[in-house]
């Protein structure tokens, strides 16, 4: 088949994969993307005279898709649909597959029974349930994407950055997916169980499995501390100034930060036992208490910790049964400066476990309002009015975590969450059921810019969205506006009509924000049931924390 430029597509006249696809998620990566490109998938659903036919479909695609987990090889009734869409239908071009109502239906049904056939790709299986043994299929990609599974066993080539066997990266990605999602009409409308994402390009994306790690059944207990505490004015500096180039052009001006709430007040280095010892430690203790439970998961904000700084409270927090670490980091590679967030993810007993990270993909701008609203001193020396963040953008991931039963997350860096490109169509076809935004910014006001597109993306593709920022921001900004509203943290989820504040006061230190996993029974555009596997994340509680006694370096 090709396109309408008549550039090679999957299936044309000279390359042909004459048996179906006995992976899923490769057959599901070959017609999504004809499906997707066509605009077929705007013909799915029953029709609005007589919806005989389409019982009749959903009928089919149950039958195939159910036999295929079953036995695995690929059934009778697919290899037949897929013989019949090379042999008649293998030439035609992609932009008139609208035109031909059979070939249409051939795609959707094959698309459908793809999607079916991968329920539990990319999940822990529930063994719990004798009468639902989990697929061969969803058995061998968790055995791929596990980190430090049986080396021994043939895994998936392209884990953990496709679940695809022979479709490669560079023609299509597929990662399993959290929330269908339930507005507009697109692709991603059509799947429960897969995404398909367009060939790698300018990001990244992976699919890790935390949850073989001991992460959370029912909800989510985070424990949220936004480090730095105090922001000194030295930790902004400028980097570059204006250069004129031709009259009336100038290149961009630069700062750069410098971590100075990582020093004590007689400029020693914070170590990581410290950090744990006397700030984390104590906090976990008062939220297991006051959550009555194990915390999954501890939050800091953008730049809270240099990278060897992470590292060195990972390795401190091994002992203390906490599922996840999720941090900003800032580390200067060869004079540059990166700024990331690492995600650091447990085994049961402190050994081991998963390490990832991924850099910052846009730089902060600062303009002459927010320098000032900041208390910012760096810009007086400067001719100019706005100045860039002075990192390195030039890597870009985006990781999903599988952290429970049928639950995921991303994390993004403070404009990441604003920007469209490059991660939102990625975010929007996964569907993560949290996306946690790293932030190095002011209050956390509903109706500031976080807010904004918290609410955006909890509508599509439905995510709940957890923005936090570190204290010492928050003061700077409050000094001068004078908000009594220490707000450190926003909390957005589906139908709710505002994101939610999340406060803290001066002599707090954390807070504990308590979720609950809600299942929700979701449907494609061509009608089909998830069984309600979906889980959404909505607020039950927040409690601040105060350390009983703060060393003086906070």
């Amino acid at each position: 088949m090709k396109d309408g430029t008549n550039r090679d597509a999957f299936i044309n006249g000279d390359a042909i994969w004459e048996p179906c696809p006995f992976w899923p998620p490769d057959l599901f990566a070959v017609i999504g993307t004809i499906v997707e490109q066509s605009g077929c998938y705007t013909f799915a659903g029953p029709s609005l005279d007589d919806s005989t036919e389409h019982k009749k479909f959903l009928r089919r695609v149950k039958e195939i898709s159910n036999e295929w987990k079953r036995d695995v090889d690929v059934p009778r009734r697919l290899q037949a649909l897929w013989e019949k869409l090379l042999k008649k239908y293998g030439t035609y071009a992609i932009d008139g597959v609208v035109a031909h109502e059979e070939l249409v239906r051939i795609l959707l049904t094959m698309f459908a029974v793809a999607d079916e056939a991968s329920v539990g790709i990319g999940w822990e299986p529930d063994r719990s349930k004798p009468k639902s043994p989990p697929s061969v299929f969803a058995d061998y990609a968790m055995l791929s994407l596990t980190p430090d599974s049986d080396s021994k066993v043939s895994k998936l080539p392209h884990t953990p950055y496709s679940v695809c066997a022979f479709v490669p990266p560079e023609m299509a990605v597929v990662l399993p997916k959290s929330i269908t999602a339930s507005v507009g009409c697109t692709v991603r409308s059509l799947s429960h169980h897969l995404a398909l994402l367009p060939a790698r390009s300018q990001v990244k994306p992976s699919w890790f499995m935390a949850q073989p790690y001991n992460v959370a059944q029912n909800g989510l207990r985070l424990l949220i501390i936004p480090f730095p505490f105090t922001v000194p004015d030295k930790s902004f500096r400028l980097s570059v100034d204006p250069v004129e180039l031709t009259k009336g052009l100038h290149t961009a001006a630069f700062f750069k930060l410098k971590q100075m709430w990582l020093l004590t007040k007689d400029r020693k280095r914070i170590s990581g036992k410290m950090l744990v010892e006397h700030l984390i430690k104590p906090l976990l203790e008062k939220a297991r208490i006051v959550g009555d439970g194990d915390i999954d998961a501890v939050v800091m904000p953008e730049c809270a910790l240099s990278d060897e700084l992470a590292y060195e409270v990972a390795s401190a927090l091994t002992k203390e049964n906490l599922p996840l670490l999720i941090t900003g980091t800032l580390k200067n590679i060869k004079g540059r400066a990166r700024n990331s967030a690492r995600t650091f993810s447990f085994l049961p007993g402190g050994a081991g476990g998963l390490t990832s990270i991924q850099s910052k993909h846009h730089r902060w701008r600062l303009d002459k309002s927010q320098v000032d609203r900041y208390g910012l001193s760096f810009a007086r020396s400067s001719k100019s009015s706005k100045w860039w963040e002075d990192i390195d953008i030039s890597e870009r991931h985006l990781p999903f975590y599988s952290i429970g039963k049928d639950l995921s997350l991303t994390v993004l860096v403070c404009e990441d969450l604003a920007r469209s490109d490059p991660a939102m169509p990625v975010i929007r076809a996964v569907g993560p059921n949290l996306i946690l935004a790293l932030l190095m910014d002011g209050p956390q006001l509903p109706l500031r810019w976080p807010g904004r597109y918290a609410t955006v993306l909890a509508e599509d593709p439905g995510s709940s969205v957890l923005s936090i920022t570190c204290a010492g921001m928050v003061d700077r900004s409050n000094q001068r506006e004078h908000n009594p509203l220490r707000s450190i943290g926003l909390w957005g989820e589906a139908g709710a009509p505002m994101p939610r504040q999340l406060l803290i006061s001066t002599s707090e230190h954390g807070l504990l924000l308590k979720l609950r996993a809600e299942a929700t029974e979701q449907h494609t555009l061509d009608t089909r049931a998830d069984g309600t596997v979906t889980q959404m994340l909505k607020f039950v509680s927040q409690t601040p924390l105060a350390l009983n006694n703060p060393p003086d370096w906070l």
